[in-house]
């Protein structure tokens, strides 16, 4: 992979370690040791059975630096075993309250995770303006009004179908709505097609859709 370097910040990296070496290692050494999980679930979302504590206490032993707890809201969700709503209130509670107790050992980003719908864009808009999030994920686990994980989405499909009908449907609603800081798993749809199409199939919808987004 091809990681293009910032030529400004290379050469200042350069003349450190040239007339400051013990200054640029130490630098180098902190940056190093700074590590961020920004999607992370609690049992406030339906997949999820772990406390906030919990999770935020594992951060900490694995040396992160931030967590952004993002629990889930779907709304719309066509799974009633899997409703994925929020209790809000109690949410939004234990984010303030934990990103108070645990301020001196770990920065916690209060977030959430909104499952995009065409039908549901009201319902995403109104949670996301509704609390001061510092970092929202815009996702997409339903296509068409079906649930991905379900398979009933890729039924009577070939493999270009799939993925064409996927990511037209992540686009159109991109183009609606974006009240999100990052657009999560854009490919999940690898996760539960029965046949991953070749990118050339559908590559020119995945530019129209990276292109939207910056």
């Amino acid at each position: 992979m091809h990681v293009k370097v910032n030529e400004n910040l290379y050469a200042i990296f350069r003349f450190f370690m040239r007339f400051f070496p013990c200054c640029a290692i130490l630098v180098t050494w902190r940056y190093r040791q700074m590590f961020y999980d920004y999607h992370t679930h609690t049992f406030f979302s339906d997949d999820s059975d772990a406390p906030m504590t919990l999770m935020l206490d594992a951060g900490i032993k694995n040396g992160l630096a931030e967590m952004a707890i993002t629990d889930h809201y779907d709304p719309g969700y066509p799974d009633p075993e899997f409703p994925f709503k929020l209790d809000f209130d109690e949410y939004h509670r234990q984010l303030e309250e934990k990103q108070e107790e645990y301020r001196s050992r770990i920065r916690l980003v209060k977030g959430i995770e909104i499952g995009i719908q065409h039908d549901q864009l009201d319902n995403c808009r109104k949670a996301a303006r509704a609390y001061d999030y510092d970092y929202i994920i815009g996702s997409f686990h339903c296509a068409c009004a079906e649930p991905l994980y379900n398979g009933h989405f890729f039924d009577g499909k070939t493999a270009r179908q799939v993925y064409e009908d996927y990511y037209t449907y992540v686009l159109n609603n991109l183009k609606k709505y974006d009240d999100f800081c990052n657009l999560g798993h854009m490919n999940i749809i690898d996760r539960y097609a029965p046949e991953i199409a070749p990118f050339s199939d559908y590559s020119d919808i995945v530019e129209a859709i990276l292109r939207h987004l910056i």
